[in-house]
């Protein structure tokens, strides 16, 4: 075989790239349902780990390995800081185990996740079935808060509706509900404001489930973080002028309804809420903005003691005031972490930035991922957010989105056979999403969690 002759690739190629593309689409859905459950592990963790083995198959069995590949220092510095420091905050921690554990599933979520996605995500309409499947297991999640109100709270096993009407959905927390569908509402919109007519039954449905969630919830945290995702959308162009009028007229109509229903449920509307939630209501119980600022406060005191090692990653070891972790992203990293986890997690909430996502903003795909991927971000201020799936999601997705070939860049040969993914570059969050294969003679080629306060 002449020199320069591409190699094709192995005929069961499609069939484990397919399965595991299908395995990534079930964890996306599974994700959002927290209290679908094996034991300790959610039924999402479980499949994902499934999925991992299922791609690294596809890929060794499809690329040819010469010398040593090597892995992009964003990668490199997220994974050893991540490991460091969770290694070192078990010295400290109450449980050495389970800060362990932790650190394995930071890796997974942080790391693995995005890597996976990248490869199994070659193609825009890929992406957008991926958006779609997290935005699906995002409705299902609200409309889990439905379920409730109409059957008490025994119809879902696992959850609860706490004392102020407040509906956990299918998670065991009603602020992990606010989470998942402050996602599901920028999302959903995005997809159906962007879709062509006979596409938009799924985003409509998705966007009914998540928003009823949303409000049954009462999360504020999870309002707020979707008004800043509706305004990425609205700056991005993705949501237009019009659109952006129809949907602030169609959220005032829905809200309206649904606090028909808290008040049939004799919870507390949105405007209730916020009054309650920023300690300008009777019951003090509830002032649960006091109660962030107090971990905020007591979390950085104990870290001024000791900002290198870390308190450690198990739930307990969380906790900084005998009650509740700090609710706060960074400030969670540094309390539990010590100073590497925290630069290992500031590089990965920032890693699509060097992808060149704002440059291409206009992008629809880009644009949806980084509506959504920011609305988390705003959400993760005040929430233990370190590891939830739902706030690395939309990260992974978004750098998922960032890797497809840019629409001003050159089309690929049409010589070219269709390759899998690069593994360098599904590391590094670049453009390219092609591998190269073998040349005859040429041996070189290479191809905190924790309990939350409810905000």
């Amino acid at each position: 075989m002449a020199e320069g002759v591409l190699l094709p690739r192995a005929p069961h190629d499609d069939v484990l790239m397919r399965a595991g593309r299908c395995g990534l689409y079930a964890v996306l859905v599974l994700s959002s349902l927290l209290v679908a459950r094996v034991g300790d592990y959610t039924a999402g963790d479980i499949v994902l780990v499934l999925t991992v083995g299922v791609t690294l198959f596809a890929v060794a069995a499809t690329c040819t390995w010469g010398r040593r590949h090597e892995l992009p220092i964003a990668a490199l510095l997220i994974f050893s800081t991540i490991v460091g420091g969770g290694a070192l905050s078990g010295l400290r921690a109450q449980s050495a185990g389970s800060t362990l554990a932790v650190v394995a599933r930071l890796v997974l979520v942080i790391l693995v996740l995005p890597w996976i996605a990248k490869i199994l995500l070659p193609r825009p309409e890929l992406v957008r079935r991926a958006l779609t499947a997290f935005a699906v297991g995002c409705g299902i999640c609200g409309a889990g808060t439905i379920v409730q109100f109409v059957f008490g709270s025994n119809a879902i096993p696992g959850t609860a509706i706490t004392d102020a009407g407040r509906f956990a959905g299918f998670t065991q927390n009603v602020s992990d509900t606010g989470g998942v569908c402050c996602a599901g509402v920028v999302l959903a919109l995005a997809l159906l404001v962007s879709a062509d007519r006979r596409a938009r039954v799924i985003p409509l449905l998705a966007l009914i489930g998540s928003a009823f969630g949303l409000l049954l919830s009462g999360s504020v945290s999870g309002l707020i973080s979707t008004v800043v995702g509706a305004l990425v959308l609205l700056l991005t162009g993705v949501l237009r002028p019009r659109a952006a009028l129809l949907a602030v007229l169609g959220s005032a109509a829905f809200i309206s309804a649904v606090v028909g229903i808290q008040v049939a449920a004799g919870a507390l509307n949105p405007l209730q809420r916020i009054l309650q939630t920023t300690g300008n209501s009777a019951d003090a119980r509830y002032d649960t903005a006091g109660s962030r600022v107090s971990t905020y406060t007591e979390a950085l005191r104990k870290i001024g003691e000791n900002p290198v090692v870390g308190a450690g990653l198990d739930p307990n070891s969380t906790i900084v005031d005998g009650i509740y972790p700090a609710h706060n992203l960074f400030i969670a990293a540094l309390y539990c972490g010590g100073a590497l986890l925290l630069v290992g997690i500031t590089i990965a909430v920032f890693r699509p930035l060097g992808t060149g996502v704002l440059r291409r903003r206009r992008e629809p795909l880009v644009a949806i991922g980084l509506a959504v991927a920011l609305t988390e971000l705003v959400f993760a201020m005040t929430a233990p957010s370190l590891y939830n799936r739902y706030f690395w999601i939309p990260v992974a997705l978004l750098l998922a989105a960032a890797a497809l070939r840019p629409a001003s860049a050159p089309a690929a040969p049409a010589t070219s056979p269709s390759p899998s993914p690069n593994l360098e570059t599904a590391w590094s969050g670049g453009v390219s999403t092609t591998v190269a294969f073998a040349r005859a003679g040429d041996p070189s080629t290479r191809h905190p969690g924790g309990r939350h306060l409810g905000w």
